[in-house]
């Protein structure tokens, strides 16, 4: 099994160009934009629990999704946001405002998905208990996702990390 790449850089604010410049670093470490090819559909996929304001630390914070944004904007990527609210019973809506990614996404003019509104697709399972699963329509349209996680602590798993991200491509509660 290939060894994973971890890469973290410590940000002492969330202040747009610190947040950007760090960004950059962590984007390199893994083959940075040009490892996928130019103009290709790129989803950036935070981390958006609940209906939280980015200094309650339960999100991905903003500034974070709009340094990836723009990134990949300026490289020549057809960008957009999307996000299922982790199985969520409310409505995605408000909690896209809250966490401030709908206005990332309305300022830099990119799509905004609500995966509890886009359809799903029955994806079938080569392992495991079950045989398949229903996700996200939009991340089979994709050509590559940018999973965008928020490490917190966890009453049921201790931390979450980018794996635990990933249950926001389930749609539906």
């Amino acid at each position: 099994m290939p060894k994973s790449i971890v890469c973290i850089q410590k940000v002492k604010e969330y202040e747009e160009s610190l947040v950007k410049e760090a960004v950059k670093k962590i984007l390199q470490a893994f083959g940075g934009p040009s490892s996928i090819a130019k103009g290709k559909k790129v989803l950036i996929k935070p981390n958006i629990l609940s209906e939280a304001a980015p200094q309650e630390a339960v999100t991905t914070h903003p500034v974070v999704v709009k340094a990836v944004c723009e990134i990949f904007l300026q490289e020549g990527y057809r960008v957009s946001i999307g996000e299922g609210i982790g199985g969520a019973p409310a409505p995605a809506r408000p909690a896209f405002l809250k966490s401030g990614i709908a206005q990332v996404a309305e300022s830099l003019g990119i799509p905004l998905l609500n995966f509890q509104e886009t359809g799903s697709v029955k994806l079938k399972l080569p392992f495991g208990p079950v045989p398949s699963i229903n996700v996200a329509k939009p991340l089979l349209e994709q050509d590559a996702i940018i999973n965008v996680a928020k490490l917190k602590t966890h009453g049921l798993t201790g931390i979450t990390c980018a794996l635990k991200n990933l249950y926001g491509y389930i749609p539906g509660f």
